[in-house]
Parts: C-alpha cells; sequence; structure tokens
C-alpha cells in the first residue's frame, strides 16, 4: 500500500534538520491524490513536522487510516493516462494546433458535449443549454489552488475520455483550455468561436440559471426551514460528516449524474460545495437536464460563517476552502 510507504518515509523525516530541506509539492491544493492538501509553492520538512496533521499521527494503522478514509474515488481518467504515458502521447502542440474552430451551430450538428470554461458567473447569465461548465480559471494553471488547479481533474472525472468536446473559453484563452485537455490525454473535436449574442441571433437554445450569494442569517434561515426545495451538498463524504448545513443533502459531485437519473423534476434544487467551484459545475449539470437549480456563491465556507447556527455543529469550521 501506499500509505504504507508514506508511513516509513514520516519515519525518515525525523532525521533531517527541520528547517533547512525544503519540500515543493507534486500535487496542488484540491487534487485528489492527497488529503488536506496545501496551496503552498514550497515548505520545509520542520514546518511539515509542526503543521501537517498526518506527521502527528504515532501509530501506524492509524496513519493509513487517516489518509485514506473519505478521500473520492480516483478519477476515470487516470487508466487512460497510464496507458498514454506506456505507449507516448503525441505532440501536444501539434494536438492544440490543429483543433478546429467552428461556429456553435456547426459543432452542434454532430453529437458531443459543449464544455464551457468560462467562469461561474458569465455562464450563469448565458449559455447553450446542456453545457457543461467547468472554470479554467485565471491562472493557466500554474497557481496552485483548489479555484485554479483542478479545470483538468474535474474533466477528466465526469467526461468520459474519446467523448466529442466542443469547447467555450474565452476569446484568445482557447489554447490555454486545449494544452490543460492535452496533458490528460484529452483533445478537443473543435473550439466554439462565436459569441453568446451571435448564439442568439442563430436562434440557438441559450439559458441561463440563478445564483444567489447567501450573505445574510436571515436569508439561510429561510433556505433551512423551507421544505419546498432541497438543498445538496456537492462536496465529498468526509467534508459533508465534518460539518454541513442543516436539511442538506450529500451528492457528491463525482457521483452526482447518477442520482439526478432519479432526482425529483418538480422540486427546485439549491447546491454548494466548499468555496463555489464545484458547485458551479453541479449547476450546469443541474441546468443540462432541465432542473430548476440555484447556485450558492461562495459556498460553505460562506454559509458557514455567516449564520454557523444553522450548520449541523453549530460552529464555524476550520476547514480548507478546497
Amino acid at each position: 500500500l501506499i500509505p504504507s510507504s508514506d508511513y516509513h518515509l514520516k519515519s525518515r523525516l525525523s532525521n533531517f534538520f527541520d528547517f533547512f530541506l525544503q519540500v515543493f509539492p507534486g500535487h496542488g491544493a484540491g487534487s485528489p491524490c492527497g488529503k488536506g492538501l496545501s496551496d503552498d509553492l514550497w515548505s520545509t520538512i520542520g514546518q511539515e513536522r509542526s503543521t501537517n496533521p498526518s506527521l502527528q499521527i504515532k501509530d501506524k494503522r492509524e496513519f493509513i487510516s487517516y489518509l485514506t478514509c473519505g478521500q473520492p474515488t480516483a478519477p476515470q481518467y487516470f487508466r487512460h493516462c497510464v496507458n498514454l504515458n506506456v505507449v507516448g502521447a503525441a505532440s501536444l502542440r501539434d494536438e492544440v494546433s490543429t483543433v478546429k474552430r467552428c461556429s456553435a451551430k456547426e459543432c452542434l450538428e454532430t453529437s458531443g458535449i459543449v464544455l464551457d470554461t468560462r467562469d461561474a458567473v458569465d455562464f450563469a447569465k448565458s449559455h447553450l443549454r446542456g453545457s457543461l461548465n467547468i472554470p479554467k480559471g485565471g491562472a493557466g494553471g500554474t497557481v496552485i489552488a483548489a479555484h485554479e488547479g483542478n479545470f483538468a481533474i474535474w474533466v477528466g472525472t465526469l467526461i468520459p475520455h474519446g467523448r466529442k468536446i466542443f469547447l467555450v473559453a474565452y476569446p484568445g484563452e482557447e489554447d490555454v483550455a486545449l494544452v490543460r485537455l492535452g496533458r490528460i490525454g484529452y483533445k478537443a473535436s473543435a473550439v466554439i468561436c462565436d459569441s453568446p449574442a451571435e448564439w442568439t441571433s442563430d436562434g440557438l437554445d441559450v439559458v441561463t440559471h440563478s445564483q444567489l450569494f447567501p450573505n445574510t442569517p436571515c436569508l439561510i434561515n429561510d433556505l433551512t426551514k423551507d421544505d419546498s426545495h432541497v438543498i445538496i451538498d456537492v462536496r465529498t463524504p468526509g467534508e459533508y460528516q465534518s460539518n454541513h448545513l442543516n436539511s442538506a443533502v450529500n451528492w457528491p459531485l463525482d457521483s452526482l449524474s447518477e442520482k439526478l437519473t432519479t432526482a425529483d423534476r418538480s422540486r427546485k434544487y439549491f447546491c454548494y460545495c466548499a468555496s463555489g467551484f464545484r458547485s458551479s459545475i453541479a449547476a450546469s449539470s443541474f441546468s443540462a437536464r432541465g432542473f430548476d437549480i440555484v447556485d450558492l456563491v461562495g459556498g460553505f465556507a460562506t454559509l458557514n460563517v455567516t449564520c454557523p447556527a444553522k450548520t449541523v455543529t453549530g460552529k464555524v469550521s476550520m476547514e480548507p476552502k478546497v
């Protein structure tokens, strides 16, 4: 087991000079390849020994349990990437340069999925019906933070490899998105190059969905006591169990599509995650299937701080905003 190897590595760390040896991360905050990963760009052995929860655990079984409990299922693209690394990948530059540019009308004549990489606010205001919104972020994957570095992970988790992808991106940012897709072995079939205004002019089905910023205790109180709608927490089971909004049910994002096949279409839904990244993806999934959905902007971080009394613990949680 890898966690067992990690335990032996942990024991060896005690032999190093604490604050002289630097550590650089192999994965960033929000990655499924670790637990409670920091968004720091570097650390030291001493800092990690002092602050990393896993390094405070002495017992081997307890250490392994801590690292493995509550972790999400490995994204389905992992297996494909392993095979691709064995046989060798095509030139990323060539892959990007050969992706054609088309109008949305042209793309929609072929079966596939529209992957909209714009931010959640712009997507909510106007998008092609059936689109999946996975915000690319503004740093092109160079910042190790949950809201910036998870684009490719969620593409590879939610979109089966080999599915035709029609990409929507801000003008000038198309190639960045294509490169990040290429890094996990995905290639878009085309980039949609016309604007939302042009989609409407062409008579395409352009829709919206609602967003709500729950910034007052009164608003959150009304949300939790109204039985006419359903509040969905799309975080992992571990995050949900640590604390969640009263009356919220846990439908983790990586298995949300299964829940939506049997969900009651007559109900209104509100969804939240930790900080708002995953809920924007979830809201687009609800919207694509025709549900009445409201994305709770700011996530549990906002809900918990604004009205801790309406959470199961009644306290403000000191959880990472992943």
